[in-house]
């Protein structure tokens, strides 16, 4: 499932807000992990949702995908999500699979390479889940950022 995230009015968290931006815009080359953590109903998501579409955060990176970890956790189809979202239509050729085209299946890895991206990865559950797709999302000096929403700690910046 794709989660479409549109800019809106949140009140009472404007400070939270100016915090994630001001870390998904400033800091270091390397990539960083954006940890919003708590427990259910606090409001991570509808946090998120507020600062993902903001056209500040638009402008500053290449790829923006954004997915919910659905239970049960199933990496290969939350990465084959990915890799959907962030694939270029007009390369991409929709009425052909890998299988019947011959072509290898674009990885995350290869799609992500060089670009600048902030991926939101919404209800991870656990650090076992993080480590599972952690090596897929490529670690080069372009100021990328992953976004994580969870009830428990994952290793990162944490809010």
């Amino acid at each position: 499932m794709v989660a479409a995230f549109k800019e809106s009015e949140l009140t009472g968290r404007v400070d939270e807000k100016a915090k994630i931006i001001e870390l998904i815009s400033k800091g270091s080359l390397q990539l960083e992990k954006i940890s919003v953590w708590g427990m259910g109903g606090i409001g991570k998501t509808t946090l998120v949702q507020d600062v993902y579409p903001s056209e500040k955060v638009k402008g500053i990176f290449d790829k923006l995908p954004c997915v919910t970890i659905m239970c049960p956790f199933n990496p290969k189809k939350l990465l084959r999500n990915l890799v959907k979202q962030l694939e270029d239509p007009r390369t991409s050729e929709r009425n052909e699979t890998p299988k019947t085209s011959g072509k290898k299946e674009p990885t995350l890895a290869n799609i992500l390479e060089g670009k600048k991206y902030l991926i939101v990865l919404d209800n991870v559950l656990s650090t076992s889940e993080w480590d599972t797709i952690e090596s897929h999302f490529p670690a080069l000096e372009t100021g990328s950022r992953i976004i994580i929403t969870t009830r428990g700690h994952i290793t990162g910046t944490n809010l």
